[in-house]
């Protein structure tokens, strides 16, 4: 390259950068500052599964508004709407399905929030989850649907409210059991009549 070209080059490149135009290195965050963010980052993931599962709802706004991740695992798998779904907090569970939570993300055993809210009998928080697309017939680690723990534990809100949205009432857990096997099988003294003529009469054999 000439040699004035050279210099024209060099001074316009210093007036670009003086006036914010041009960087000629590049801004990238050093390795510590990295670090630094991944571990707020994880921090701010983890309270916000904490507040979830403690009905916390200003909490958990607060910490979506921040920038926390509203589908963060912890450890286990768990979700903050998993936990927020099992401890029958209804209204985080509005937020954070109004915020865009992933509503089939399962624990480590493979339980949607769906799951934890049947196998708790939370019927509102079931119902929620279904309108918003959660699958009825999802099945855990071993083979239990939503409807099978809800009435392996007795909750016939649950399983009135799984049944009219389409549940398998002959659905199988991985041994071969059935719903009606299992809900047999529960009530630690004697089965739960209630639920066992509510499945008979969806058709449960």
């Amino acid at each position: 390259m000439h040699k004035g070209r050279f210099l024209v080059s060099v001074l316009a490149l210093g007036a670009l950068t003086a006036c914010g135009q041009v960087n000629p290195v590049a801004q990238r965050p050093s390795a510590s500052t990295t670090a630094s963010l991944a571990v707020r980052s994880a921090a701010s993931d983890s309270a916000l599964i904490e507040a979830a599962g403690k009905g916390r709802l200003a909490e958990v706004t607060a910490l979506l508004d921040k920038g926390a991740r509203i589908d963060a695992q912890n450890g286990n798998g768990y979700t903050a709407l998993s936990l927020a779904a099992w401890r029958g907090h209804g209204e985080v569970v509005s937020l954070l399905l109004g915020r865009g939570a992933q509503v089939d993300l399962a624990t480590e055993d493979r339980k949607t929030p769906l799951h934890w809210a049947a196998v708790a009998g939370h019927s509102l928080i079931a119902g929620d989850l279904v309108a918003k697309g959660a699958t009825v017939d999802s099945r855990d680690k071993d083979g239990w649907t939503p409807l099978a723990w809800a009435a392996f534990n007795g909750k016939a809100d649950v399983v009135r409210l799984l049944i009219a949205k389409g549940a398998d009432v002959n659905a199988r857990n991985s041994r071969g059991t059935t719903v009606l096997g299992l809900a047999q099988s529960s009530g630690f003294i004697f089965p739960n009549f209630e639920i066992l003529r509510i499945l008979r009469e969806a058709g449960a054999r």
